[in-house]
């Protein structure tokens, strides 16, 4: 029995992805969120979007004698995130985000950061945004936790008419927040709640996912996401709902275009 809490990053033990052995078991590479198959200008942008998260910055210092070390987040020359060592990250930093993202590059599954093509299907169904899924052409190694790909579309992201913000900062939905609900699928293996006419009628269930989500958002002073499903209204726009932190009021919404990101199959 695992005796950590994602929601609670301190409970995390480093060494279980070496199963509690860190002296005769050893992970031979110890960085696992690869960026393999982006662009270096996506990985830029995945960067950038992780920094203003976790307060890490994604600068490089020259020594004396010439050479160029990472400060802070980079994807080495074989593709893998990692967080430079002695990084220190800014006090506007999450530090959920920041446990939470050392905890992701020291498991022991390997997710891939792929670019999802907005006009063709992922694995035979069209989606918005980003998506937890198994990657197909690399196997999980652990079937418990299958989901080892995060898809990623970017021009979702990069289009802001997609978006339409009632009250609600970018830094609260945007592509950083994302990634972090979509890593927690990753790592856990627990998915988004599937009674969809529950959720709907209740208008109250997050998910764990969106739970771990708002948790990050709260120490980033953030309105936190209300519900999980969101409010479709005609012409295909969604409605997601946020809430405050302090007083679980209602404080905005944002209206994402399902129809534009979302393509109905042809």
């Amino acid at each position: 029995m695992r005796d950590w809490d994602w929601l609670r990053p301190h409970t995390l033990n480093l060494y279980e992805y070496v199963g509690n052995d860190p002296v005769n078991m050893w992970d031979p590479t110890g960085y696992m969120i690869n960026g393999k198959r982006l662009t270096e200008e996506q990985r830029q942008s995945v960067l950038q979007e992780f920094s203003t998260i976790t307060g890490y910055n994604t600068g490089f210092q020259t020594d004396e004698e010439g050479n160029t070390q990472a400060t802070g987040l980079y994807f080495d020359d074989d593709g893998y995130l990692q967080i430079a060592e002695g990084a220190v990250a800014n006090s506007d930093g999450s530090t959920v985000a920041q446990d939470s993202l050392s905890a992701f590059i020291q498991d022991d599954l390997d997710v891939s950061l792929i670019t999802a093509d907005p006009r063709a299907p992922v694995q035979g169904e069209y989606f918005a945004l980003a998506t937890a899924i198994p990657d197909h052409l690399s196997p999980s190694p652990d079937p418990s936790r299958p989901m080892n790909a995060t898809f990623i579309d970017f021009l979702d992201f990069s289009d802001k008419t997609n978006f339409v913000s009632k009250g609600v900062p970018e830094k609260a939905y945007g592509m950083g927040i994302t990634l972090f609900h979509e890593f927690h699928h990753n790592f856990t293996g627990e998915g988004d709640p599937k009674n969809w006419q529950r959720v709907r009628d209740m208008g109250t269930v997050t998910g764990p996912a969106v739970d771990f989500a708002n948790t990050i958002r709260g120490q980033l002073n953030l309105p936190l996401r209300a519900v999980y499903l969101p409010i479709n209204h005609a012409g295909g726009w969604n409605e997601i709902f946020f809430k405050s932190p302090t007083t679980g009021q209602k404080v905005g919404s944002v209206l994402l275009n399902g129809r534009k990101m979302k393509p109905k199959p042809k």
